[in-house]
């Protein structure tokens, strides 16, 4: 049964000593924030199938998550023992936004991680970095893995040239980028570092202007990344890294130009551990950790053409920080939680729908190793219109390679959506 969300309910402060996870799953309760209920614009919140688990395992935050076409993938993460303790996971799951249905799948290839980052890249996902255990010695990893849609199966790539934990990572086209979060000796970092899906590389990009920060938000929108909010300094040498110097400032770069600049503030009030993604041109932030380090449950909406914030309706979970987030079409999804570390999983409409949302996936056939001087087909597929590295415009190219050569193509449709594939 689905349970739908357009207002906030009353504010619950609740103290408890042992974890009822039936009650989690259907109490509302709002962040103990001790302040007066805020003004909440439009938009609708509805409750989604739990992600799966149950005692003695409930719940999961520090999460990644991400998209490929209509499915949703969380994995990885913290989640709580029969005992409460907090413990790390190396668990996948794909859910259906068509069936509503979750699946397990192949679980992560790097073990253990929670603070990792994810995106995804065609029909490929991809996870990395992070925190291997709990224990406050942990060393951040640098590993990084690319999991196929198709075989289920991951395979390790080239490993970012820094350890880190709570960065933030985006995609744009055949790019991946991880940037920020916190080194081994827990100092928050300001560079930005992007993989290139065909050769299997990192680049170091323009460092970010901003202050060095953790636990902030990354997304992109077309060609253009965001990061926003975060923290400055972290308090301890814990995973759950206490913070300060809190922030609501929100940049953008531009994959083009690899030049920062810096937008209209979040329309919110200073935070971390919140939440983002894209929907149609549009950017959300919402949820996170104040100042006084209670959850806060605000959700804004950033129109790029407008470089405007707009209170939405607030997110009705019961444990609003260190959610995990992505989008699929024209609807944004988000769950998980840190202070009840929850099962909880929603889908937000935005209000009014956007008029186009793309869900488009470019695939391509790789004939595998085509010697030099022989002749190799190369077929795309998943829209009506192809434009390859080559010039070409057909969806299926014939290649004669005369050097080592990796070949790319730009995959859309009569809606204008698009994708990018090697």
């Amino acid at each position: 049964m689905k349970n739908k969300f357009t207002n906030r309910m009353p504010q619950i402060c609740v103290m408890l000593f042992f974890f009822l996870p039936s009650l989690f799953g259907f109490l509302p309760l709002g962040d103990c924030d001790g302040g007066a209920l805020l003004a909440q614009g439009p938009g609708t919140w509805t409750q989604k199938a739990d992600i799966p688990g149950g005692w003695p395992w409930p719940g999961t935050k520090a999460t990644v998550g991400f998209s490929i076409g209509t499915k949703g993938y969380v994995g990885t993460g913290y989640y709580l023992d029969g005992m409460g303790m907090s413990n790390n996971s190396a668990d996948f799951w794909e859910w259906d936004q068509a069936t509503n249905v979750w699946t397990q799948k192949a679980n992560f290839g790097g073990g253990l991680r929670a603070n990792a980052i994810g995106f995804s890249i065609g029909n490929k996902g991809y996870i990395g970095t992070g925190l291997p255990s709990w224990l406050g010695t942990a060393i951040p990893k640098n590993d990084f893995w690319e999991w196929d849609q198709a075989t289920n199966t991951w395979v390790q790539k080239a490993n970012l040239p820094v350890g880190r934990s709570k960065a933030i990572g985006f995609s744009i086209g055949s790019k991946g980028y991880i940037g920020m979060g916190l080194d081994g000796s827990y100092i928050a970092q300001n560079d930005l570092w992007e993989w290139d899906q065909a050769t299997d590389t990192w680049t170091k990009k323009a460092n970010f202007p901003g202050t060095a920060r953790f636990n902030a938000v990354g997304f992109s929108i077309g060609t253009k990344g965001y990061v926003g909010t975060g923290a400055k300094t972290a308090t301890n040498t814990s995973p759950s890294h206490g913070a300060a110097g809190l922030m609501n400032d929100f940049w953008e770069w531009d994959q083009t130009t690899d030049i920062w600049t810096q937008k209209a503030n979040f329309g919110g009030q200073v935070r971390h551990a919140a939440v983002g993604f894209s929907i149609s041109g549009k950017g959300y932030i919402g949820t996170g950790l104040d100042v006084n380090d209670y959850e806060v449950s605000d959700f804004w909406e950033w129109d790029q053409a407008a470089n405007a914030w707009t209170v939405k309706a607030y997110y009705p979970g019961i444990s609003p920080s260190e959610l995990f987030g992505f989008s699929i079409g024209c609807y944004g999804y988000t769950g998980g939680g840190m202070k009840f570390i929850t099962m909880s999983f929603f889908e937000y409409a935005p209000d009014p729908l956007p008029a186009n949302c793309c869900v488009l996936v470019a695939g391509i056939s790789n004939p595998g190793t085509v010697c030099i001087g022989t002749n190799a087909s190369i077929s795309a597929s998943g829209g009506t219109n192809y434009s390859w590295s080559t010039g070409a415009t057909s969806a299926t190219i014939t290649v004669n390679q005369s050097v080592t050569t990796a070949y790319t193509v730009i995959v859309s449709d009569a809606n204008g959506c698009s994708d990018i594939v090697s």
